[in-house]
């Protein structure tokens, strides 16, 4: 049993390279010139990005610092709502509030900053609270100034933001949704991927631009895992010589500015059915409208339900140390890579739900490693000792799994697919590549804005957002139906 599933993780998170083996072309026949040009221009703009984000998380946590416990929970939850918002949302909100948008370099830089300044924040308000706040009492005591004790305390806390700073940038360096929407006439990696594919038909190239855009993230993430922070230390909280007050009402600000901007947007005198007849032109919009929901409530659930099946199979295994570490340092290929090569699979047999599937399928596959980083692997580690002690007297795998691991692991496993559905509802960079043009409420959306129609697509954005919401309610109430006992 144990053996299939590893066998089925090996080749779900290798199936694109599978798939195009068979286009290989000769690998060192590239531009390289093209090449250096978009590797520099992504380096830049991950460069810019990661740079801004722990400059702002730096000052935001500083502010944190001076929050009570009782609001901090509630002020960390605003501060994160730019990040886990659909990316196409996010989009939407800057073009709305920026008139006109500096599309480029540029503007892909100031989107991924805004966009992530929040968990920047929180990152450096861990590092802070947890290692630093202590070493005020003394500083105090000495009569030392703000300035000095901050040079000294940026000067220890280096290799922490450091880490900071290159986990942004990996994210940064490999995110396809907005350099794709938003850096008109840059050439970025990840944007070259997806035209040597869809242009060109270069399958050769793009894929060994992939290795090369891998192999680097992969070095990264090694030299970043092995990177030795600082240790947390256990004085009292003071934080004098340290808070930054009122700075964290900017940046909650800002959140809310992000989730209100398409509503502010849509003007007084758009009448929504007006903007249906619109847009479809035709006497039986409404089939279209219906089957634009089907589309995209099926495949947000369809995507959340195969990430769920897949969360459960990955912590099955992962009490193989091996497993673990290889989902530490696996690098997801590129969103145009992945989305060519189910483009390429021949799955007509499937019939109608041949693109459904390809898209759950693909969706499924970019999330579930970071979704698995991001919160199983830790869930997991925490209760990994139990899990060894049952097996020290004699329990199975597939014991210690039904009876310890999973009753307690599966909030977190009905929380990621949740999120993954969330997100799925409102993609359009990988529904870019399997459906045609509007036939899921994100794709509307995406050409209302190439369009610039902005108040238009700010009212089709909150379709596919409720979606998701839905998809996410389903989830986490489907928890609290299967482990009753734990409400």
């Amino acid at each position: 049993m144990r053996l299939l599933v590893f066998l089925f993780f090996l080749v779900f998170l290798f199936f694109p390279y599978l798939v195009f083996l068979p286009k290989l072309e000769f690998l060192t026949f590239i531009d390289r010139q093209e090449f250096l040009k978009a590797f520099a221009n992504s380096a830049l703009h991950s460069f810019l990005s990661a740079l801004a984000c722990v400059l702002i998380g730096l000052l935001g946590s500083m502010s944190l610092l001076t929050v009570s416990k009782e609001k901090l929970k509630k002020y960390i939850f605003i501060l994160l709502i730019p990040t886990f918002l659909p990316s196409l949302y996010v989009i939407l909100s800057c073009l709305t509030l920026m008139n006109p948008f500096p599309f480029g370099l540029w503007g892909v830089v100031g989107v991924q900053s805004l966009t992530f300044a929040g968990l920047a924040t929180v990152m450096c308000y861990e590092i802070l609270d947890s290692k630093l706040v202590g070493f005020s009492e003394l500083a105090l005591m000495e009569n030392a100034s703000r300035l000095q004790f901050l040079k000294t305390c940026l000067n220890y806390l280096k290799t922490d933001f450091l880490y900071v700073f290159m986990s942004l940038f990996i994210v940064f360096f490999s995110s396809f949704s907005i350099p794709f929407l938003i850096g008109k006439n840059t050439l970025i990696l990840e944007t070259l991927i997806y035209e040597k594919i869809k242009i060109f038909g270069e399958y050769g190239h793009a894929l060994a631009f992939t290795l090369f855009e891998s192999l680097f993230i992969l070095i990264l993430s090694l030299w970043l895992k092995r990177m030795d922070v600082s240790r947390s230390s256990s004085f009292r909280r003071r934080v004098d010589l340290l808070a930054l007050p009122y700075f964290y009402s900017i940046l909650l600000g800002l959140s809310f500015v992000f989730l209100l901007a398409p509503i502010f947007s849509i003007s007084f005198y758009v009448k929504p059915l007006e903007v249906v007849s619109f847009f479809f032109h035709q006497a039986d919009y409404w089939e279209k409208i219906k089957q634009i929901t089907f589309n995209t409530l099926w495949s947000a659930f369809g995507v959340g339900g195969f990430v769920y099946f897949l969360s459960i199979g990955a912590i099955y295994i992962s009490d193989s140390i091996s497993f673990r570490r290889a989902m530490l340092i696996y690098v997801v290929p590129s969103t145009a890579l992945v989305g060519f090569a189910l483009l390429i699979l021949d799955l007509k047999f499937l019939g109608w739900i041949e693109k459904p599937m390809k898209f759950i399928f693909g969706l499924s596959f970019l999330f579930l490693p970071s979704l698995y980083r991001f919160r199983l692997l830790y869930r997991f580690e925490e209760i990994f000792h139990q899990v060894e002690s049952a097996k020290t007297m004699g329990g199975t795998s597939l014991l210690n799994f039904r009876y310890i691991t999973l009753p307690q692991i599966h909030r977190s496993v009905c929380f990621v697919s949740g999120l993954a559905g969330f997100w799925a509802a409102s993609d359009f960079s990988l529904a870019h590549f399997i459906f045609n043009k509007d036939e899921t409420w994100s794709l509307v959306t995406y050409s209302l804005m190439n369009s610039y129609h902005l108040e238009r697509a700010s009212l089709f954005i909150f379709i596919p957002l409720a979606m998701g919401a839905a998809v996410y309610t389903f989830f986490q109430g489907f928890h609290y139906v299967a482990y009753p006992k734990r409400l």
